[in-house]
Order: C-alpha cells, then sequence, then structure tokens
C-alpha cells in the first residue's frame, strides 16, 4: 500500500488572513470536542492550499512510527519551505 502525505496550508478565513486572533477556528486540539470544532468549522467561509506529496512506497522492513516520521518530515519542510519563500519575499 502506498502513502500519499497531504499538506494542507490555511491561507484565509472570512477573508482575512489567518493570524493569532482568528487561528483557533481552524486549528484543532484534544481539549475541544471535534463534533463541536467541526461544525464550527462549516460556519466559516476558508481558503486553503492542499499539497499531494510525494508518495511513501509500501516497505515491508518499515515500522508504523519510521512511517509515521517520515510523512511528519515531509509535511514539515513543506510548511518550512513555504516559511523560507515569504520570509525572502
Amino acid at each position: 500500500c502506498t502513502v500519499v502525505p497531504v499538506c494542507i496550508r490555511y491561507l484565509k478565513l472570512d477573508g482575512k488572513p489567518i493570524n493569532g486572533k482568528n487561528r483557533f477556528v481552524v486549528f484543532w486540539s484534544k481539549s475541544i470536542n471535534y463534533l463541536k470544532y467541526y461544525w464550527n468549522l462549516l460556519a466559516h467561509k476558508m481558503e486553503v492550499e492542499i499539497n499531494f506529496l510525494e508518495p511513501i512506497e509500501f516497505d515491508p522492513n518499515r515500522d508504523r512510527s519510521e512511517l509515521c516520521q517520515l510523512t511528519y518530515e515531509k509535511v514539515s519542510n513543506t510548511f518550512e519551505s513555504y516559511e523560507n519563500c515569504v520570509a525572502s519575499s
């Protein structure tokens, strides 16, 4: 089975850039009831960027924690490359 990491960046909420004052609407934490969070999220207009990253091929010698780490690194690197691009412009 192939795993395709997906990086989702929330760009705007109700036409305004995501910032410290409105990010609580799009970022979920374990302390929030997921159903309540999701219902609230649907009440807003959002602009998102979705990146389907390079697939990770099945390797019978790789365990779940290794797959998790590899996926995390791919998504994190995508965010970091975006942040570096924004900082240099």
